[in-house]
């Protein structure tokens, strides 16, 4: 065993993850599948999603898992960059998360977050435990 292994300099980076969502999204000059990129973020990043979807309200916190699962897609996803004032203008949105939801599916944002998950090291996705809960 070495230590050395867990050092910053040392440890495999992930990198990022090409995923063609919906075969709505073609290049128009290769004809070819327009592919989202995809990266993993730390916990500490993650950690901040959470708190940023988490209310206090007469001592009960609540969590808004949509919101996160919103906002963990548009952190992950670099490319297309859901904070471009042009993609968002094109589906009359001002906002990020309302933009992924303006402009997939609900069946591609659920691939798509199934995706990010699986990407982030997350052995279960949110439709995993879904389905789970259900039985």
């Amino acid at each position: 065993m070495s230590l050395k292994a867990f050092l910053k300099g040392n440890t495999k980076n992930i990198g990022t993850v090409e995923y063609a969502v919906s075969d709505r999204f073609v290049n128009e000059e290769t004809g070819e599948l327009e592919k989202f990129k995809i990266r993993a973020i730390n916990a500490k990043l993650d950690s901040q999603l959470r708190a940023n979807c988490t209310i206090s309200k007469d001592g009960v916190e609540k969590f808004d898992s949509n919101r996160y699962l919103a906002l963990l897609v548009t952190t992950c996803v670099t490319y297309p960059d859901f904070k471009n004032a042009e993609l968002q203008d094109s589906y009359g949105v001002k906002d990020e998360t309302e933009l992924v939801k303006q402009m997939l599916s609900s069946g591609e944002f659920t691939k798509l977050m199934n995706k990010v998950q699986e990407v982030n090291g997350f052995r279960e996705t949110y439709q995993d435990k879904v389905e789970e809960a259900k039985n």
